[in-house]
């Protein structure tokens, strides 16, 4: 289903450019990795009398109708044949099928590509598998937004806001929108949020520029910014709590609160240990006053160790038995 998919996604990308092809067909089509590229470029300029065409490809009526229309038509042909060569889906893919029929009968008011990329983005789910839904609320949306995944995950990213020092972007990409995040370095506080429209382009780019996949299904919905859990998060996910420390030149320091719940994964030990050590340096002090000596054992002193804030609490030597 990825060719398709791919092929529609490509063609949308054309009209939203304000161009449009008036010749596709599968001689006119070069795949190049998860590249679609059109050629006979001559057909996108308008002008110049008539053009040759594939009328394998054309409905009958072809000169009355606008070029869009024609692509329309001559996408979901190509659909059609390459779900007829394909080997038989393991699952039903009658809701796919029926979406490229409508086009091509051209039915009112069906009579559009992106219903089938919808059918086929519906099939490419998993939904026997349960995955967390995340809700957010954000200003930066006006009404309930529900992000498609890539194959169930997004693609998160991190990068530096050239434009305002000590600013992080953290990016949570889909199939279609993508989720911006301007991050204070300083702080960790959100100082900006933006949803924009991905462009097949800065799809390829994000998912290959990713440093995490999130399993989740997200929802943003309309309303005053409330961040800070997801946020939170976020920031418990390794790859991107040291991405932001490589950006901020320091090591960045994770708000109490933050947990890793949602992303199936736990904070990382070095935070932990940081944790601990804070919490063992705060007594010391106390310790020392009611008369501590500065080392702690089992069985009336038998195995003592110094405590010294110099020392690394990780090379401590383990007891010699754990229960639990």
């Amino acid at each position: 289903m990825i060719g398709p998919f791919w092929l529609i996604d490509a063609t949308l990308h054309l009209h939203a450019l304000q161009f449009d092809h008036g010749d596709i067909s599968p001689d006119n089509i070069i795949v190049d990795a998860d590249r679609i590229n059109f050629i006979d470029l001559l057909d996108i300029f308008p002008g110049g009398g008539r053009k040759p065409y594939n009328p394998a490809y054309a409905p009958t009526d072809y000169d009355n109708l606008p070029l869009a229309e024609r692509d329309c038509f001559a996408v979901a042909k190509v659909c059609r044949d390459i779900l007829v060569a394909s080997a038989p889906a393991p699952r039903d893919s009658s809701g796919i099928q029926s979406e490229i029929e409508a086009c091509i009968m051209r039915e009112p008011g069906v009579y559009r590509l992106d219903r089938i990329l919808d059918a086929i983005q519906k099939f490419l789910s998993t939904p026997q598998v349960a995955r967390p839904t995340i809700t957010v609320q954000t200003k930066a949306v006006k009404e309930v937004c529900e992000m498609v995944g890539d194959n169930g995950v997004y693609h998160v990213g991190v990068f530096e806001d050239k434009n305002r020092p000590g600013i992080g972007r953290l990016t949570i990409g889909g199939v279609r929108k993508q989720l911006i995040l301007s991050i204070d370095l300083e702080s960790l506080s959100v100082v900006w949020v933006g949803v924009r429209d991905l462009q097949h382009s800065k799809f390829v780019f994000s998912a290959q520029k990713a440093i995490h996949m999130l399993k989740c299904s997200l929802r943003l919905v309309p309303g005053l910014d409330k961040l800070s859990e997801f946020v939170d998060m976020l920031l418990a996910i390794p790859a991107v709590w040291e991405a932001l420390e490589g950006l901020a030149g320091a090591d960045v320091t994770l708000r109490p609160e933050a947990t890793a719940i949602g992303t199936g994964e736990a904070p990382p030990t070095e935070s932990i240990w940081k944790a601990l050590i804070a919490a063992e340096e705060t007594t010391l002090s106390a310790s020392k006053a009611n008369g501590f000596n500065g080392t702690f054992g089992r069985g009336g002193g038998d195995r003592t160790t110094p405590i010294s804030k110099s020392r690394d609490l990780m090379a401590l030597p383990p007891p010699a038995k754990f229960k639990c």
